[in-house]
C-alpha cells in the first residue's frame, strides 16, 4: 500500500491549548488512495483521545482540486471502512488540516457538498 500523510485533529479542544482532548478526533489523509485502500486504512485508523488509544470515530479523506482557490474533494468513513456523505466535526477537522498544510491564514470560500 501506498504511504499517505495524516494528521490527527480533534475538532473541540481547550483554547488553553492543553493536551487532552475534549472532543471529537477525526484522522485526516491527504492524497488519493483507491477505494481499496480507503476502506483499510479506515479499519486500521487508531487515534489517541484522553491518553487512550481508539478507533477514530471519522477518517478524512482530503484530495487538492485546486488549492489556489481552496477546492478540495473529501471524502468520509467510518472506521468500519463504510463510507458517510457527511460528517460535521469531519469537515472542522479537515478544514483545520487543510490549513495548516497549506499555510491559509483565511479562508473566505464556500464549502460545497458533493453527494455520491
Amino acid at each position: 500500500m501506498t504511504k499517505y500523510e495524516a494528521a490527527t485533529v480533534y475538532a473541540f479542544t481547550p483554547l488553553s491549548g492543553n493536551d487532552k482532548a475534549h472532543g471529537n478526533p477525526a484522522l485526516v489523509v491527504f492524497g488519493d488512495p483507491t477505494d481499496e485502500e480507503k476502506v483499510l486504512i479506515s479499519q486500521q485508523a487508531r487515534v489517541e483521545l484522553n491518553g487512550d488509544m481508539m478507533e477514530s470515530p471519522i477518517i478524512d479523506f482530503v484530495r487538492p482540486v485546486d488549492v489556489e482557490n481552496n477546492i478540495f474533494d473529501i471524502r468520509y468513513y467510518f472506521c468500519t471502512g463504510m463510507e458517510v456523505s457527511i460528517c460535521g466535526h469531519g469537515t472542522i477537522c479537515a478544514t483545520k488540516a487543510i490549513m495548516e498544510k497549506y499555510h491559509k491564514k483565511k479562508w473566505k470560500t464556500n464549502i460545497y457538498l458533493q453527494f455520491k
